[in-house]
């Protein structure tokens, strides 16, 4: 039953962002879990990605996306493992009102990258809407429309020289 939500989310998804208001010509309308099993392959991409955002206070304090409500329910659980997800960023940092998009269904986009210390990160464009059912509501969180390439060079220079820790 999960995995039919999760293909009508995506099915929505892919219809609501061919009409003509939601239509991006530049962000890659690509399955979460797909992004999970192989980041590597999208690395550097713009995306337009849906899933469960959740803010996680701790250590690295983040909103992160998750597959679906279930993983991000049992974060703190021992006995289970940590589940895949990826920090929702801003290019220019965490914002307050990120918090606005927790424990939603999300629709973002942005640029994935790979950073050995914190793990995948989505660098946000456009924003965060909400998505209600099968429809795609209104940004819960609204940044700049597309990264300049001069920004993109930078952040992938940044990602690629971290030092890697433990998440």
């Amino acid at each position: 039953m999960l995995r039919v939500i999760k293909i009508l989310l995506i099915l929505t998804l892919f219809f609501v962002s061919s009409c003509k208001e939601g239509r991006t010509d530049y962000h890659k309308l690509t399955n979460l879990e797909d992004v999970l099993e192989d980041p590597r392959k999208y690395e550097g991409q713009r995306l337009h990605l849906a899933g469960y955002a959740h803010y996680q206070e701790g250590l690295s304090s983040s909103l992160e996306l998750y597959i679906d409500k279930e993983q991000a329910k049992h974060l703190d659980n021992p006995n289970i493992g940590i589940p895949p997800s990826l920090i929702l960023l801003p290019v220019d940092g965490f914002e307050d009102s990120l918090l606005n998009c927790s424990d939603r269904v999300v629709s973002v986009y942005g640029v994935l990258f790979l950073n050995p210390s914190l793990g995948l990160i989505l660098h946000l464009e456009k924003g965060i809407k909400e998505v209600k059912g099968q429809e795609v509501g209104d940004f819960c969180y609204k940044t700049i429309d597309k990264i300049p390439e001069e920004t993109l060079q930078e952040l992938m220079r940044f990602h690629k020289t971290a030092p890697k820790v433990g998440r």
